[in-house]
């Protein structure tokens, strides 16, 4: 295994935790999968994520692995966006409410913000936990 096949596969974790575990690429087999990647093909965007966070895992799967940043590139991006984390995740009280939204995942905040119906930003631990994972 590579260094770069090891990026891609960061790329994917992250997406995961974003879609709170999502299953990658639903239902297709996973041999199916790089023909998928070769025709341009990529995990949407979370919902989650804001276009700059989604720029940065889209980079992990750059079709040319000499095109994808480095391990220490991602951990400096992840750093910068630690400190205004807020502006780089979005979580609403609707996209909690969801079935598919799992709040073990999260902090006792984020129960105590949707239990008051209100829309909140509660991006920073969900960020961190992305840059402890790097």
């Amino acid at each position: 295994m590579t260094i770069t096949i090891d990026i891609h596969r960061l790329g994917v974790t992250i997406w995961e935790l974003l879609t709170y575990g999502k299953k990658p690429y639903g239902n297709i087999p996973h041999t199916d999968v790089p023909e998928l990647l070769e025709k341009g093909e990529r995990l949407p965007q979370p919902r989650i994520a804001t276009m700059e966070v989604y720029k940065t895992i889209l980079s992990c799967w750059f079709l040319s692995p000499e095109s994808r940043p480095t391990f220490q590139e991602l951990v400096q991006e992840f750093k910068r966006m630690v400190p205004n984390s807020q502006s780089y995740l979005m979580i609403s009280d609707e996209l909690l409410a969801e079935p598919d939204v799992s709040l073990d995942y999260l902090n006792g905040t984020c129960a105590r913000h949707h239990r008051r119906k209100r829309s909140t930003n509660l991006g920073g631990g969900v960020v961190t936990d992305i840059l402890r994972i790097i």
